[in-house]
């Protein structure tokens, strides 16, 4: 079955995201281990460079959830109730990335006012 084009839409605006997001990410995790090898034991730093890192793995998480549902829809047999459910699996992981997006970016104002 073809992808609709509501959930081709959803899918490649998740991706975007999640490319936004493990790039904010990835360009700061050098700084908060530089910041954490300066001040080994801080539990705000730890805590910070922890978001980041468990931020990369919730996208590459996501990242084979949204591959392993595109092809769940890939057979021509699905049902429009099969569709149906990968389209609110797929809205959910659109909140759940939303609010990671959120945590990254006060990680990310936090790690600055650090420095």
């Amino acid at each position: 079955m073809t992808l609709s084009s509501d959930i081709q839409r959803l899918i490649e605006r998740l991706n975007q995201e999640l490319d936004n997001i493990e790039r904010e990410a990835t360009e700061k995790l050098p700084q908060a281990n530089r910041l954490l090898s300066r001040f080994p034991g801080n539990a705000r730093l730890t805590q910070l460079l922890a978001t980041l890192n468990n931020t990369i793995l919730f996208i590459n998480t996501s990242r084979r959830f949204i591959q392993m549902t595109v092809e769940e829809l890939a057979p021509d047999d699905v049902t429009s109730e099969e569709v149906q459910e990968a389209g609110e699996e797929l809205s959910t992981l659109e909140g759940r990335i939303i609010e990671i997006k959120t945590l990254v970016s006060s990680t990310i104002s936090a790690l600055e006012r650090l420095q």
